[in-house]
């Protein structure tokens, strides 16, 4: 009887002892199945944070960027503006000059000279119905250097030239198809072309 009761306290006693080692396991691999998944998180977490903070410094790159370009574009525009009103500034003064010259008693010879180069250069390949336009204030001047003009014929226009031509004379042949833009404005328009490079190295290096 008492042998039994051996048998049966020690199986006892080997179902706890199993059943405690089974606990400790399963207890042991919940705590490091709980503590991968912690670091796992942290990781994430951790990755997630650096790339937002890269995103972050890469927006911060391209607005830098973006901002320096804009600086640079903004500059470049602020003298080329200024350049631009330097040379509008010029003309107009250039103008002012062409104007009070068309009143002194040397634009005589000078309208003459702008007529016969004009009527020239449209008749060079015997060109006909050769026709000059001038302004209202010019036309007893032009017509004085039409019959001037010797083996050409010429004819004054019906139609004026606007006072902003400053002066000078259009000629026209062949019914309009040979052009001859001889007024101040557009001379001095040709002029400021051909010099806008050595005025800009003049004016702004």
């Amino acid at each position: 009887m008492q042998s039994s009761s051996r048998q049966i306290e020690q199986m006892k006693q080997f179902i706890l002892s199993e059943a405690t080692e089974k606990a400790e396991e399963i207890k042991t691999k919940a705590e490091n199945e709980a503590y991968a998944w912690k670091n796992e998180q942290s990781k994430k977490q951790k990755d997630e944070i650096d790339r937002q903070c890269q995103k972050e410094m890469e927006q911060h790159r391209i607005s830098k960027r973006v901002a320096h370009a804009n600086e640079i574009k903004r500059q470049r525009d602020s003298v080329l503006n200024a350049r631009l009103e330097s040379m509008e500034k010029l003309k107009k003064t250039a103008l002012q000059r062409l104007t009070k010259i068309t009143t002194e008693s040397s634009y005589d010879k000078l309208i003459a000279d702008l007529t016969i180069q004009a009527i020239e250069s449209v008749s060079g390949s015997g060109s006909t119905d050769v026709v000059v336009r001038c302004r209202k204030a010019d036309v007893s001047k032009v017509e004085k250097s039409l019959k001037a003009v010797k083996g050409i014929s010429a004819k004054l226009d019906s139609k004026f030239l606007d006072d902003e031509m400053v002066g000078g004379v259009y000629a026209t042949a062949n019914s309009g198809k040979i052009v001859c833009n001889n007024t101040l404005l557009h001379r001095l328009e040709n002029c400021m072309d051909e010099i806008m490079p050595i005025l800009r190295n003049g004016l702004f290096n």
